[in-house]
């Protein structure tokens, strides 16, 4: 299963990828687009939304909600990936928690039921 990892350019990737690289192939934007111009890592993050199975959409306490975010889960979305939703903040975004199959308050949380959805996700009540 493919997952993209939607979520503020920080150093959070860094953990889920050591975490979930030997149960997902990973998309990182920051890494798996081209970044010359934004005119390419947008196309090519928009495309690669297209080409997932899961999109995790993570966003920390310490950050505003960002429109990139919204508008890769979205498009993940819509394409028929499986939205799991990681807000950290003490107020999450209702429509967020509306569109995800999953949500989490930890993304240590949502790492764990990734590692075990990847392992029989047709145990978990979620439907593509």
């Amino acid at each position: 299963m493919k997952i993209y990892l939607a979520g503020p350019l920080t150093n959070w990737r860094e953990e889920v990828i050591e975490e979930l690289k030997q149960f997902y192939e990973i998309y990182n934007p920051i890494t798996d687009s081209r970044q010359q111009y934004q005119a390419q890592y947008s196309h090519d993050d928009l495309e690669a939304t297209k080409n997932c199975d899961v999109i995790l959409a993570y966003q920390p306490k310490n950050k505003e909600l960002c429109l990139a975010l919204a508008i890769e889960a979205t498009m993940g979305l819509c394409n028929g990936a499986i939205v799991i939703y990681v807000d950290e903040r003490s107020n999450p975004d209702p429509i967020f928690i509306g569109i995800s199959k999953r949500f989490f308050s930890d993304l240590s949380l949502a790492i764990d039921f990734l590692k075990d959805f990847s392992k029989d996700f047709g145990n978990h009540g979620i439907k593509k």
